[in-house]
């Protein structure tokens, strides 16, 4: 039911379709769906996910080394039983296992674009950790800045506790009606737990 209410269809292929789409969509325009994190930023920034489609690209060329292999394997497998295979993607705290598959692209992505200057220098070395060391301070900008973003808004969120410490100065006997938003479980077994004597709806 949950599920054909998100997609219109209990179809498996639609279904998975749909699912793969919104996995995807999570890495370049989508924020997190989950309650447990709640981001509004995806995981990659547009610079960030073109250089990861050209590792992508890089390493399926090469798909037989095995270094290759494993990093293409460690992404599918990741996103299937992380994301695809569940329900409600893109959930950030399901799929952490991914989370360096793309920057690992990234890193192979500007590799492969920078290389024909690269060998044009005399000091490549210098030049590569020169590139290396931009994306990490653009990753980590375009992260801390997602993070400050979460932060900042996490104390408007209701959470489980909120309404446990209303349920405590409650009249016992009495009827709560509770409204979850994306970021509080109505049905969670913590706020049964709380309300005791309490009657939740």
């Amino acid at each position: 039911d949950h599920v054909r209410a998100k997609v219109g269809t209990d179809r498996p292929l639609p279904v998975l379709a749909w699912q793969a789409m919104r996995t995807l969509e999570g890495f370049v325009s989508l924020g997190d769906a989950s309650g447990q994190y709640g981001s509004q930023q995806p995981v990659l920034s547009w610079p960030l996910a073109v250089l990861a489609l050209f590792g992508l690209a890089a390493t399926v060329r090469l798909a037989r080394q095995p270094r290759n292999a494993f990093l293409l394997a460690w992404a599918v497998l990741g996103l299937l039983l992380g994301s695809v295979l569940i329900i409600d993607p893109p959930s950030q705290t399901r799929q952490v296992v991914t989370f360096p598959v793309p920057y690992i692209l990234a890193a192979l992505g500007l590799d492969a674009v920078l290389r024909p200057v690269f060998r044009a220098l005399r000091t490549p070395v210098l030049a590569r950790g020169l590139a290396a060391i931009a994306l990490l301070i653009h990753a980590a900008v375009f992260n801390l800045g997602g993070y400050r973003d979460f932060v900042e808004s996490v104390d408007l969120m209701p959470r489980g506790w909120d309404v446990v410490r209303v349920l405590q100065e409650l009249e016992p006997g009495s009827t709560v009606y509770v409204f979850a938003g994306p970021t509080l479980l109505a049905d969670s077994p913590s706020l049964r737990f709380a309300a005791r004597e309490q009657r939740m709806i």
